[in-house]
């Protein structure tokens, strides 16, 4: 059986009671349907990245996402239950990602369907001394 992290990191819990955790705002699986992420800010370019990055991480960290950019959350084998609750999420942080980029910026870095590797694609090109 599969598992979904619970809102402590070192503990799990199974996907049968995934849906009801789904409800719970400390659940990194938990995708708010009324709620939107606003930032400050679109990454431009070298000149914002660093404040660009702390804001997005501040604001995965408050959505309890930050695990899909930093490995703390991992995809679950494709064939395992909980594995679209996972997608659906692992989706969202993505658009998390992408949304506060300059329009010019975006189909240089799109191609990547994975928050962490896109993340991880925009420090290379943009950051100096920035870590996760």
């Amino acid at each position: 059986m599969a598992t979904i992290p619970s809102s402590n990191s070192s503990s799990t819990t199974s996907t049968s009671g995934a849906l009801s955790a789904m409800s719970t705002v400390t659940n990194p699986y938990y995708i708010n349907p009324n709620e939107s992420l606003v930032f400050p800010i679109k990454l431009t370019g070298t000149t914002n990245y660093n404040l660009w990055s702390i804001i997005v991480r501040v604001a995965l960290k408050s959505k309890n996402k930050l695990g899909f950019i930093n490995g703390s959350i991992s995809a679950p084998n494709p064939s395992a239950e909980g594995y679209e609750v996972w997608e659906q999420s692992n989706t969202a942080v993505y658009f998390m990602i992408l949304g506060p980029l300059d329009p010019s910026l975006v189909d240089s870095v799109s191609s990547r369907d994975n928050p962490r590797l896109l993340w991880e694609d925009l420090r290379q090109h943009f950051g100096q001394t920035d870590n996760v």
